[in-house]
């Protein structure tokens, strides 16, 4: 997991990770997994590129933990993605803003990670 972070006073710090699905030497699915730390349900459920692009959203899990008597929420979602929108996305750092019930924010995708995994993709 990758913390993506938008500078020193970022308010909406996700860690994320590329996943990739192959079957038979092809891929089926390519996504984005997304984590969001915080002390209280977003309730994540849509998001949307800097260009428009809609991801399909997947709600992945929730979870609620107590360290030292603060209490946290954990929430998982992973976004799919197209090949031809991960190329676009490995051009510049690029920005998704997740939608929620109660909570809504940007991160951003730095195009480093992206172009890293497309090489990851193509080397296999």
């Amino acid at each position: 997991m990758y913390l993506s972070r938008k500078g020193f006073t970022d308010t909406f710090p996700v860690s994320i990770s590329y996943r990739a699905l192959r079957k038979a030497g092809s891929i089926k699915s390519l996504g984005l997994l997304v984590e969001k730390v915080d002390t209280d349900w977003g309730f994540y459920h849509s998001a949307t590129g800097e260009d428009g692009y809609e991801f399909r959203f997947s709600k992945v899990d929730g979870k609620v933990d107590s360290v030292g008597g603060i209490v946290t929420v954990k929430e998982y979602f992973l976004l799919n993605i197209s090949v031809a929108q991960l190329n676009k996305m490995s051009e510049k750092d690029y920005e998704i803003k997740v939608y929620g019930k109660r909570n809504s924010g940007v991160f951003v995708v730095s195009s480093a990670i992206t172009k890293a995994f497309l090489q990851r993709l193509s080397s296999q």
